[in-house]
């Protein structure tokens, strides 16, 4: 019976780049008897990762939280997720049918972002269970300063208008340590937590580290071209903006269609890169230092920090209590 290894991919963590090295070596890894599942099912439309997120949901009794998902899967009903959600699962039932004794790697950030209790996490890992003889889970974590450019720019794209410092205010807390926790609590010792820090990832690359992870060598293997460039700072002002506008007049569907050209233009390369204010990054280290070292001190009590960037802005405001 064949095995999965899920790949729970933290938005803003570099799920994009793994998926895109998946896609790019899918003939060599199924030479090693690693498939990859299609990034879209046939007759869907729809991507990989948006697919598993959409069964992981139905297997948990939710609905999916994006209004802009269910607009695009037009899911106007629990009825019409439900009927979409078996259609997915029949079409990796016939994969495994085509590959029995493979490794399927699943990957999707929305198994992250949408799912947070231990029912619900269960829930899904029963589902898949019933395709796969073993199910392991694969979590990566970047440190919170990092990635918050990131998810911000990500929600401008979404059709948020928050101005960076109000994003920052709002948005500062991940708590790894809570997460962690109720997938621990899940599926066991059947997760394997990696951080994103180079003294931690095999080689001191993301990529290198995950094809370790699947036990393969990331060898000379085409890496792809580097996905979800960042925008620049002016760009995302200029999105930002259209966004407050669209808003005002109603026009949210319009920005929707837009988006994907404005986001590939090269006005997206015009000007810096955004960039945080000492100030935000200590907002933001201070906001995840009690959670990240509770993390630390249960899953790598082995290491003096989580994450170097944050222990060193942390280091500079010796007032916060780690």
């Amino acid at each position: 019976m064949a095995r999965a290894i899920v790949h729970i991919g933290m938005p803003k963590a570099g799920s994009t780049a793994i998926q895109a090295w998946l896609a790019a070596n899918r003939d060599a890894l199924r030479a090693r008897g690693i498939v990859f599942h299609p990034e879209t099912a046939a007759g869907t439309g729809i991507r990989h990762e948006t697919g598993i997120g959409l069964i992981a949901m139905e297997a948990a009794g939710r609905i999916v939280p994006s209004r802009l998902i269910r607009a695009h899967l037009r899911l106007d009903a629990p009825a019409d997720q439900s009927a979409l959600a078996q259609r997915l699962h029949r079409h990796l039932a016939a994969a495994i049918h085509d590959a029995p004794s493979a490794t399927f790697v699943l990957s999707s950030e929305f198994l992250a972002g949408w799912l947070k209790r231990a029912p619900h996490i269960r829930a899904v890992d029963a589902m898949l269970g019933r395709h796969f003889e073993r199910v392991g889970y694969v979590l990566y974590l970047r440190d919170q300063v990092a990635r918050i450019l990131s998810a911000h720019a990500q929600a401008l794209r979404g059709g948020d208008d928050a101005a960076r410092d109000a994003f920052v205010s709002r948005r500062a807390v991940c708590d790894y340590n809570a997460i962690c926790l109720a997938w621990s609590q899940a599926v066991g010792d059947r997760i394997d937590i990696r951080l994103t820090e180079p003294d931690f990832l095999a080689q001191g690359d993301l990529l290198a580290d995950f094809a370790d992870r699947l036990g393969v060598p990331v060898g000379r293997r085409p890496a792809p071209s580097r996905v979800n460039r960042s925008p620049s700072g002016p760009a995302l002002d200029l999105w930002r903006g259209a966004n407050r506008v669209a808003g005002r007049v109603g026009a949210r569907s319009a920005m929707a269609v837009l988006a994907p050209i404005y986001w590939r233009s090269r006005l997206t390369r015009i000007g810096p890169r955004p960039a945080l204010t000492p100030a935000q990054e200590t907002f933001v280290a201070q906001a995840n230092a009690r959670a990240n070292e509770a993390l630390r001190a249960r899953v790598f009590p082995e290491r003096p920090v989580l994450f170097a960037r944050s222990a060193a802005i942390l280091a500079r405001a010796p007032e916060v209590v780690s």
